[in-house]
């Protein structure tokens, strides 16, 4: 597989498809949906390839990524891969989203994923480039961006409410107003009667849609997700994501979703970043063509999803797939 970079029209790099696999048994008629012919914006380029525009950022959008990099340093024993440099964990990524959308980093584990995802939380400072919010250049954690982990990381000593509540007693609002809006994210994650639980009595799916309530419930813009779901067994994931979807939809946040998971992100994402083995580079960008409402039971018998899960996996695969 090969891709070419070229100069865009405001000097960003961006970067041609990778030459397209040949489908399943050479047949060079692939599945289409009907209606206007394919572009990039439907996730393929006209020659059937996945559309990969890099780097270039969207008019108004809510963040942005500009050539950042980040380097672990050694040790203190001087030990470990990148001896006398340090662990370079990301390269050069760029990469903008859009106010309102739900894009999934898509990688092999030990890519980067996770150090991006907490550039852009603030729990990481970039040894090169920059992360925007709302056009301020990222300093540390703010009330402007909702963190959901991989573990739920509820306080046990506290109720179900009490969790859900704990950003904004930290910060001194009004009790009134903050149960008033737990009320609302009890309802809207299916918790309504477990308000008084403890977390040991909660299922490991209820202690996430407890975690997704608390990071909702301050309404910050902006949501990252650590792959919350990953330890789900796979109906319960199913569940977690449909509901994920549901709540996106009423609230309208923009939403960075961190995943190893093609499946995942095929059900999740507008738009699929997919992220190099280390250093993570932002190898393909890939806007998906499936329209929303979607269910698992649609998608597998839609021609247009099993031809954009088989370009992505093949492009992963492919030794030179690093553009």
């Amino acid at each position: 597989m090969s891709a070419t970079s070229e100069a865009g029209p405001d000097g960003s790099s961006a970067a041609s498809s990778p030459d397209p696999p040949s489908p399943a048994g050479g047949d060079a008629s692939w599945p289409s949906r009907p209606g206007p012919a394919a572009g990039p914006g439907d996730g393929f380029l006209d020659d059937g390839s996945l559309s990969a525009p890099l780097g270039a950022a969207d008019a108004g959008a809510s963040v942005v990524f500009e050539n950042v990099g980040h380097t672990y340093p050694l040790n203190g024993r001087g030990r470990g891969r990148g001896r006398g440099r340090g662990t370079e964990a990301v390269q050069d990524f760029s990469a903008s989203l859009a106010p309102g959308s739900l894009v999934c980093l898509l990688g092999p584990s030990g890519c980067g994923k996770s150090t991006i995802l907490n550039i852009l939380a603030g729990f990481e400072r970039p040894t090169k480039g920059r992360v925007l919010v709302g056009g301020r250049e990222v300093a540390g954690p703010g009330p402007d961006r909702g963190v959901v982990f991989q573990e739920p990381n509820l306080l046990p000593w506290r109720r179900v409410v009490e969790n859900i509540t704990l950003g904004p007693d930290l910060a001194g609002k009004s009790k009134a107003g903050t149960l008033a809006a737990a009320r609302r994210y009890l309802e809207l994650t299916g918790l309504e009667g477990f308000e008084n639980h403890a977390p040991y009595e909660l299922s490991g799916g209820m202690r996430q849609r407890v975690a997704l309530a608390r990071a909702w419930i301050s309404e910050p813009p902006i949501l990252v997700m650590d792959e919350p779901f990953g330890a789900l067994d796979a109906q319960t994931r199913i569940t977690m994501q449909e509901l994920l979807v549901s709540i996106w939809e009423k609230t309208g946040s923009t939403i960075l979703f961190v995943t190893h998971d093609v499946d995942e992100a095929l059900f999740l994402a507008d738009r699929i970043l997919i992220i190099s083995p280390r250093p993570g580079r932002l190898a393909l960008d890939v806007p998906s063509p499936l329209p929303r409402p979607r269910t698992y039971e649609s998608l597998v018998v839609d021609p247009v999803h099993a031809r954009l899960k088989r370009e992505i996996l093949l492009a992963m695969r492919q030794p030179d797939w690093v553009i």
